[in-house]
């Protein structure tokens, strides 16, 4: 022993056996190579470190979908909560009406999908597919759906002719019954063929109507986040006729990252 070390040489320099392996080592030298006849316990060791590197991975991944899984149902608020946790009297089973975005062209093969997922009355739309279905089906949808871009729940259907009529159309919505005042949220607008032809104007005329019916209600307004909002609502006017939605796919659902 020198210093705590053990050293492969004795005090003349010459090499002695090694401890260890019981092999003769020159000075300095490590015993990095694994002894004669020691093979197959090496293979075994190998074995058993490669199948615990395959559990540790089978492991992390099951983490991380179970993460997945619960970050999407989190963005996927039930539209039905209130803020004080409690949901109104429904009948089990209810039925909604939905209705799923996707890329022009791409409307049967989301129809398709939607009826493996166990959509009802599913009607192709520009863009989209309508359907119904319970709650749940809207939640499948936003985990599973390969096609679709956005799944919507439809609150409201107005005409939208000039930007009071839109302003007052929103109002009819009670915001109050998905969001609360220490949430945030986003307005997204789309408009086609119609009177309202600024989309971003859209958006702000939309945003106004939903914080000035908190501020006469409760004197006070949530928030606006444009990256990350609690909820956000979706404004599509297509000849004057507006359907307001909330979007349960939180962000594009291409963006799920699996």
């Amino acid at each position: 022993m020198f210093g705590g070390v053990q050293v492969d040489s004795d005090s003349t320099g010459r090499e002695r056996p090694n401890q260890y392996s019981g092999r003769s080592m020159k000075p300095g030298q490590g015993s990095k190579t694994a002894p004669a006849g020691s093979s197959s316990a090496a293979q075994q060791l190998y074995r058993r470190v490669t199948a615990l590197g395959r559990e540790d991975r089978r492991n992390r991944a099951k983490s991380a979908k179970n993460l997945i899984l619960v970050y999407l149902l989190l963005l996927c608020r039930d539209p039905l909560s209130r803020p004080n946790g409690r949901r109104p009297a429904t009948k089990k089973n209810t039925m909604f009406a939905f209705f799923a975005t996707t890329a022009l062209g791409m409307e049967p093969l989301l129809e398709k999908e939607l009826r493996e997922l166990g959509a009802r009355q599913v009607k192709v739309r520009r863009a989209g597919v309508a359907f119904r279905g319970e709650l749940a089906l809207a939640y499948r949808a936003c985990l599973w759906s390969r096609v679709a871009n956005r799944v919507l729940y439809p609150l409201a259907r107005f005409d939208a002719a000039s930007p009071e009529a839109l302003y007052a159309g929103v109002r009819t919505v009670d915001w109050s019954r998905h969001l609360d005042l220490e949430g945030t949220f986003a307005v997204d607008f789309q408009s086609r063929n119609s009177r309202i032809s600024h989309d971003h104007f859209g958006a702000l005329k939309s945003k106004d109507a939903v914080v000035d019916q908190f501020r006469e209600a409760m004197g006070d307004r949530p928030s606006v986040s444009v990256d990350r909002p609690s909820m956000r609502i979706n404004v599509h006017v297509e000849n004057d006729r507006a359907v307001v939605s909330l979007d349960l796919s939180g962000e594009s659902l291409h963006r799920r990252g699996y």
